[in-house]
C-alpha cells in the first residue's frame, strides 16, 4: 500500500450512538485526501420470506427499506462533508454481509475497508463468525478492524511478520505488511516497528513408542537459531527503512507474545497478514490467528499476499435492490 484514494467504511447499524471506525476514517482521509464510503448492508430474512407469492410487492418492500437505510446514512454524512471530506453513501440488499461487504469493496475498488470490531473476549467468536472472522479471511483489499475508539496521535504502527513464512504464507506477504505498515505510520506521522516471534527449536528423538519425542534442541544449537532467525527479520526491516533498535526477535509462542509485545511498546495499529486455508490447515492456523486477535487491544490491520483471489462471488445470490452511489 502506497496510497488511498478510497475508503469503504461497513457500518453495522445506519443510524449508532458511535461510530470508532467512522471517526477514524475521517480522520485517516483528512490525511491522505481519500473519498469515504459509507456502505450498509441491508438484509431482513423476515422480509426475504413473505415474498413467496408477492414478487411486486417484495421489491417494493426491499425498495423502501434501502431507500430509509440510505437516507439515515446521508444524515451521518453531512457532518463529515461539512469539514471538507469528500463522501458518498450507499446501501445493498445483500447476504451474508460480510460478503456484501467485499462485493462493494471490489465493485468500487477500494484501497481500504474499515469496520468497528466488537470482539472484546473469546464468548464473542460465535456471534462475530461471519463479520470480523470471515472479513478476515476473504476481503481482497486491507482491512482495519477498529477496536478502541481513542483518535491516532502519532501512533506506534508494530508490523508482525515472519521471514520464514510459518504456514507456508507466500514470501511477498512480509513486503505488503511492512509496505502497509509504513505507509500508516508516515500518513499519521507516528513509527514503524517490526516484530517477529518464533518458537525454539526442537529435536525429534526416535522412541519405542507409538510416536517420536519431541524435545528442545541443544543449548548452541538454539543460540544459532536465534542469531539466523534475528539477523533475517534486521535485514527485512532494514529493506523498508525500520531501524534496528524498531525491530523485536522473540523466543516464544506468537500467541502470547504479540499482544504482550504490542501492549509495552504501546502499538495504536497491529499489520497483520492472513492467509485464507480450506480443511483441517485453515481451521488450526485460524484459531492461531483468532486468539491474537482476541488479545490485542488495539486497532489491527489485516493484509494478503498481491497475489490473494477472494473465492467471494462477484453476483449475490438474493436478489439486489441498490440505490445510486
Amino acid at each position: 500500500m502506497d496510497a488511498i484514494r478510497r475508503i469503504l467504511v461497513a457500518l453495522a447499524q445506519p443510524v449508532a450512538a458511535s461510530e470508532p471506525a467512522l471517526a477514524k476514517a475521517a480522520q485517516l482521509a483528512q490525511r491522505c485526501g481519500a473519498e469515504l464510503e459509507l456502505f450498509h448492508c441491508l438484509y431482513d430474512p423476515y422480509v426475504f420470506r413473505r415474498q413467496t407469492f408477492h414478487t411486486r410487492g417484495f421489491d417494493r418492500n426491499i425498495e423502501l427499506l434501502v431507500r430509509q437505510t440510505r437516507e439515515r446514512l446521508e444524515k451521518r454524512a453531512q457532518p463529515l462533508r461539512s469539514e471538507g471530506l469528500r463522501v458518498r453513501t450507499s446501501v445493498h440488499w445483500d447476504y451474508p454481509p460480510y460478503e456484501g461487504i467485499i462485493r462493494q469493496a471490489m465493485r468500487h475498488e477500494v484501497d481500504l475497508v474499515m469496520v468497528s470490531s466488537r470482539r472484546r473476549r473469546r464468548a464473542a467468536r460465535l456471534f462475530l463468525e461471519f463479520t470480523d472472522w470471515q472479513l478476515i479471511r476473504l476481503s481482497p483489499v486491507p482491512l482495519l478492524l477498529i477496536k478502541t475508539p481513542q483518535p491516532w496521535k502519532g501512533p506506534t504502527v508494530l508490523a508482525a511478520v515472519d521471514p520464514f513464512h510459518a504456514h507456508a504464507a507466500p514470501a511477498a506477504l512480509d513486503d505488503a505488511i511492512l509496505q502497509t505498515g509504513r505507509f500508516l505510520s508516515r500518513t499519521l506521522r507516528g513509527r514503524l516497528h517490526v516484530v517477529h516471534a518464533h518458537v525454539a527449536a526442537l529435536s525429534v528423538i526416535a522412541a519405542p513408542m507409538p510416536e517420536p519425542m519431541v524435545v528442545p534442541a541443544p543449548a548452541a544449537e538454539v543460540r544459532k537459531e536465534a542469531r539466523r532467525v534475528r539477523k533475517a527479520v534486521l535485514a527485512l526491516a532494514a529493506r523498508h527503512g525500520v531501524a534496528a533498535r524498531q525491530a523485536h526477535v522473540v523466543t516464544g509462542d506468537p500467541v502470547t507474545l504479540l499482544p504482550r509485545i504490542a501492549r509495552r511498546s504501546r502499538a495504536r495499529i497491529v499489520v497483520m497478514g492472513a492467509v485464507s486455508r480450506s480443511g483441517l490447515k485453515r481451521l488450526f492456523i485460524g484459531d492461531t490467528a483468532q486468539r491474537v486477535l482476541d488479545d490485542l487491544d488495539c486497532d489491527i490491520c489485516v493484509v494478503k499476499a498481491p497475489d490473494f483471489r477472494t473465492p467471494v462471488p462477484a453476483r449475490s445470490a438474493p436478489r439486489a435492490v441498490v440505490l445510486p452511489g
